[in-house]
């Protein structure tokens, strides 16, 4: 069974999404600690994501905040401590207030079955 990564953040104008909150499992499925991965994100948690999803998730978040989208589906490749990557699928909620954007984010990881995708297993 896989573990929901549960999260926080706060959508910037410069489309920096600031980390505002995690559960343990969040930071599990990176294989890092609170403190740690703070220091790696320098306030943007999409630091950690490879170069598709982050042209990815700047695309989908230029639209979802165009048009007030409130919910986002969407996968990502994050690279983790130990320089593995896991793939994760994450649902987003958008909540629009006057002072700032905040998406609540609950993710999955789906590495294996991502993998047994690309080697022809399923």
């Amino acid at each position: 069974m896989s573990t929901l990564g549960i999260a926080v953040v706060e959508i910037t104008k410069a489309n920096v999404h600031k980390l505002l909150y995690a559960n343990k499992n969040y930071y599990l499925n990176r294989k890092y600690q609170p403190e740690e991965l703070q220091q790696v994100y320098e306030n943007n948690v999409v630091e950690l994501m490879d170069m598709e999803s982050k042209i990815r998730m700047n695309i989908l978040m230029e639209e979802a905040l165009k048009y007030k989208r409130s919910t986002l589906n969407f996968d990502i490749k994050v690279r983790c401590k130990d320089g593995e990557s896991r793939c994760l699928l994450c649902k987003g909620k958008l909540i629009y207030k006057p002072e700032r954007v905040t998406m609540n984010i609950v993710e999955t990881d789906i590495t294996s079955v991502s993998e047994n995708l690309a080697s022809g297993i399923l």
